[in-house]
């Protein structure tokens, strides 16, 4: 009589633990045929990692990796205190790819792609798990290829892909190579930078707006990567994987063209800046950072350009708040008449309190005053913007009348 094993076999049924996840062997055999890759041994075992190595000119890769532009602004705006004199050998430009995105201690990194520059030649490593069993590995391979950087580079490492790797570490009760890192994380500054222009930061999308890059049909969408890992380590087959390791290999190489790109566009935004609106948007990084002066030279180059309307109202509104900080008031005043001509609310207010504490003609800050309100009581003028303005123009309005009366009287 048949067991109750062999009529579960019978009916289709697994039975034991033993083929829930294919062999070792035939992992092994997959990713060596799709993947290449070699051993690099550590103290806590074999590490399995695959290897590129990319010319910094841009050749086999259509963007420059390191150029000649300067990375003064980068550094103030990280805060980060002398990565602007570092080699480029010092740099480290770092991307994850994990079970999950929302982090912490369930979430581990099954690859991990590092670039760094060694010469005149730009070395990009992927350090793949192939059974997390793998990790302690994994992570003392990083660590040693990590060996003489001191700056990080990333896209929302800060945030994700950092942590994600400081958590590992310290799963396994080891320091992380990360801590104490200068960190300069892109996507912060890209979204400064390009807001004006893109209504998407992502990477994918910089690198076609930006730096004019398309990826090739081996690339995959970002959300497809847990699932593709962990259906290799159900199924054994590697091949899909070709797509993984294109999509973390050419987000590590953006990132390095990225800085690239940024740091030459901010040495010299007049004459590398293809879109007027990116120039407005680096005279406002300059202001943030106190460089008054640049930002100034911005702004008018941006009031000599055909920015769209709503663009060269911004520019020319820090310009006057530029001039007024530096008591420059006639030509404070020139831009104030021309944006309120515009309908522009601030600068009516602008002008009412210059003629009123500078002029102390009173007569002519109750017309500005007056025809601000007007503005803000007209058909299809937005409620919420009115709701803010009214009340401290009726009360400018109230002591206006008030001070006319007494001087009258």
């Amino acid at each position: 009589m048949p067991s109750l094993s062999d009529r579960l076999k019978s009916l289709g049924v697994q039975v034991g633990a033993e083929q829930l996840k294919p062999p070792r062997e035939t992992r092994d055999k997959s990713i060596q045929a799709h993947l290449g890759g070699e051993l690099v041994s550590t103290e806590r075992g074999d590490a399995y990692v695959v290897e590129r190595r990319y010319p910094v000119a841009g050749e086999n890769y259509p963007a420059p990796l390191w150029g000649s532009g300067s990375l003064d602004l980068l550094e103030a705006w990280a805060r980060e205190p002398g990565v602007a004199g570092l080699g480029r050998e010092k740099f480290a430009f770092l991307d994850t790819e994990t079970t999950g995105l929302s982090g912490g201690a369930g979430t581990f990194a099954f690859m991990v792609g590092i670039g760094k520059f060694e010469g005149d030649e730009f070395r990009l490593a992927q350090f793949f798990l192939r059974e997390p069993g793998e990790e302690p590995a994994q992570l003392a391979a990083i660590e040693a290829f990590l060996a003489g950087t001191t700056a990080l580079v990333s896209f929302n490492g800060k945030s994700f892909d950092a942590p994600v790797v400081n958590t590992r570490y310290a799963m396994h009760q080891q320091p992380s190579p990360l801590e104490g890192m200068a960190h300069l994380d892109l996507l912060h500054l890209a979204r400064r930078l390009w807001k004006l222009r893109l209504p998407s930061r992502r990477l994918g999308d910089l690198e076609i707006e930006v730096l004019a890059i398309a990826r090739s049909a081996e690339d995959i969408p970002g959300y497809l990567v847990p699932q593709m890992y962990l259906d290799y380590l159900k199924y054994g087959d590697a091949e899909p994987l070709k797509g993984v390791f294109y999509h973390n290999e050419w987000d590590v190489l953006t990132m390095a063209a990225l800085m690239t790109h940024i740091a030459d566009l901010l040495s010299n935004p007049v004459e590398a800046t293809r879109h007027d609106l990116d120039l407005l948007s680096i005279g406002v990084l300059h202001e943030d950072l106190g460089q008054v002066s640049e930002a100034r030279a911005l702004y008018l180059e941006c009031l000599g350009r055909p920015l769209e309307q709503n663009a060269w109202l911004e520019a020319a509104r820090r310009l006057s708040f530029v001039y007024k900080r530096s008591d420059e008031w006639d030509s404070a005043v020139k831009l104030w008449q021309t944006a309120a001509g515009k309908g522009q609310l601030y600068a009516h207010e602008e002008l009412a309190k210059y003629h009123e504490h500078r002029t102390r003609d009173l007569g002519a800050a109750l017309e500005w005053t007056q025809g601000a309100l007007e503005k803000i009581d007209t058909q299809g003028f937005p409620v919420l913007e009115r709701y803010q303005w009214k009340p401290a123009l009726e009360k400018r309005l109230k002591r206006l009348e008030g001070k006319i009366r007494r001087i009258s009287e």
